[in-house]
């Protein structure tokens, strides 16, 4: 139940990706590694899912966490949501000893990377040609 919760929440909000998370080979990869491994938050307004994210908060030799996705539908954006989440997983990983946070952005994807330079994080290094991997000291 879990696993098929996740999926779905990411293939409604797939169109939030400017990469499309839904289309790329090993999305049933993706969703085992995150029903199995990540810890998962959602935002709700009303009932409705406005957001969610999945991090992974179980590298206890570096005390390193990992965002690995992270998503707020369009209409509920002006409600902070993503910073509530952001906020919340950077107390989680206070309390447990961690600490760093670090993510992975595409570099065309602008708008989140002003989002996360706000909440913080700045660029750390190159991912690929196409992204760049951003880190938050705690």
């Amino acid at each position: 139940m879990y696993k098929e919760t996740i999926k779905n929440i990411i293939i409604k909000y797939d169109e939030l990706f400017t990469k499309s998370v839904v289309k790329s080979l090993n999305f049933e990869d993706l969703i085992d590694k995150i029903s199995c491994n990540a810890n998962v938050i959602s935002a709700c307004i009303n009932g409705q899912v406005a957001g969610y994210c999945a991090y992974y908060m179980n590298d206890f030799e570096s005390r390193e966490a990992y965002i690995t996705l992270i998503a707020v539908d369009e209409d509920f954006r002006a409600n902070h949501l993503g910073t509530i989440m952001l906020d919340y997983i950077k107390a989680v990983a206070v309390v447990n000893g961690f600490s760093v946070i670090r993510l992975e952005v595409h570099n065309d994807n602008i708008n989140a990377i002003r989002f996360y330079e706000h909440n913080n994080f700045c660029v750390e290094n190159t991912a690929s040609k196409d992204s760049k991997y951003m880190r938050c000291d705690l």
